[in-house]
């Protein structure tokens, strides 16, 4: 991404094409200002030119079409305009565009709405799990002791050195 520090004549000419065709796609102005799609995306969205863009249209009156805007800020723009439309089809009993649906579902689950999967349901698992009491009360008398008592139900192994196995003699 270019980080304008200051506009240039080219960015210049960018901005008017902006302020002249609000409602144009930037594909266009790249088009008829000889730039490339990726240069005028670049431009666009900086917040040199952002800034340049609001300051134009508040000083000539115009309404900020936001070129640069995020796709959160698009999106919601969207919503906004399917609901409007499908309000008024409701209101006018003339509800057939399954496009205009589309478009509420598609923004309204992208900005966390609707839940794509359906409705969330909390799961809640609970695990029993049986022991013998006597393993219980083995277990508390070997931690009160400081672990000196051996577990009576488990195989009992002498203690003695700890001799590292060869390679050869492992079993494959």
């Amino acid at each position: 991404m270019i980080d304008l520090q200051r506009l240039n004549h080219r960015h210049q000419a960018l901005l008017t094409w902006c302020i002249s065709n609000p409602h144009r796609k930037l594909g266009d102005a790249a088009h008829e200002l000889s730039y490339t799609r990726a240069y005028v995306s670049a431009v666009v969205h900086s917040d040199a030119f952002q800034a340049a863009y609001q300051q134009l249209c508040e000083e000539q009156g115009v309404q900020a079409v936001f070129v640069g805007a995020s796709v959160r800020d698009k999106l919601q723009g969207l919503a906004h305009r399917s609901l409007d439309e499908i309000s008024t089809r409701l209101e006018a009993n003339v509800l057939e565009s399954k496009e205009v649906l589309s478009a509420a579902k598609l923004s309204l689950t992208a900005l966390g709405y609707i839940n794509p999967k359906g409705y969330s349901v909390e799961t809640n698992v609970q695990n029993n799990i049986q022991v013998d009491i006597s393993i219980i009360d083995e277990a508390r008398e070997r931690a009160l002791s400081g672990g000196r008592v051996p577990f009576r139900h488990l195989p009992h192994v002498a203690p003695g050195p700890i001799v590292p196995a060869r390679m050869e003699e492992v079993p494959a």
